[in-house]
């Protein structure tokens, strides 16, 4: 009933703007249309496309 208001945009940009001076911020989520196309929206690239690379270990 909440998704598709802005509230989770509006939070996500409050948190962005209260760490703008962090330079570098990174995010691991789940891999689904809906999720990739939020942070998309958001500002954030994903580091399948494009110069970015990620990395990750998990035991």
């Amino acid at each position: 009933a909440y998704q598709n208001k802005g509230i989770a945009s509006e939070l996500l940009q409050r948190i962005l703007n209260k760490y703008k001076n962090v330079r570098q911020k990174v995010l691991l989520t789940e891999e689904a249309s809906d999720v990739r196309y939020f942070y998309e929206k958001n500002g954030f690239e994903s580091c399948d496309q494009g110069l970015l690379v990620a990395f990750a270990k998990m035991n």
